[in-house]
């Protein structure tokens, strides 16, 4: 299951200091309109997703995708982010809000950081459970 990290912003093209950065990740996905965001997310619900929108943006997005099982979090960038705490409300344990880019960008590699540990740690368990059934299967060595 990859791991993809989304960013819907109008203005996504225009931001190159803030693409670089988080394109240090390898699977970045750049949005500008909201539905192909949307429809983007609906359609990959094997990947898991961290999705990373503008204020403005995220107020139409959030409401559509909150429920989503492959949105790991939801990080809003915005500069202003008294005018978005109404909406956000609802949606107050599924999102992050941060009004500086390497907040979030910290935020966002230390909540990745944690997500592929515990995928980790999971895959490890069930090596271990792999192992153990493999040995009910040993046969005794001949000789």
């Amino acid at each position: 299951m990859s791991t993809y990290v989304l960013w819907l912003d109008i203005n996504a093209d225009s931001s190159p200091s803030f693409l670089e950065k988080l394109s240090q990740y390898q699977w970045v996905q750049t949005f500008t309109e909201v539905d192909d965001c949307v429809e983007y997310i609906k359609s990959h619900m094997m990947q898991n997703l961290f999705v990373v929108a503008s204020g403005s943006l995220a107020k139409v997005l959030v409401p559509q995708v909150h429920q989503s099982s492959n949105i790991k979090q939801i990080f809003i960038f915005s500069a202003s982010i008294a005018s978005h705490t109404e909406w956000a409300m609802d949606y107050i344990d599924e999102l992050l809000m941060f009004d500086h880019p390497d907040d979030l960008l910290e935020r966002l590699w230390i909540t990745m950081e944690r997500f592929f540990q515990e995928q980790a740690q999971i895959y490890i368990e069930q090596a271990e459970k792999s192992k153990e059934r493999a040995k009910q299967y040993k046969q005794p060595s001949c000789g």
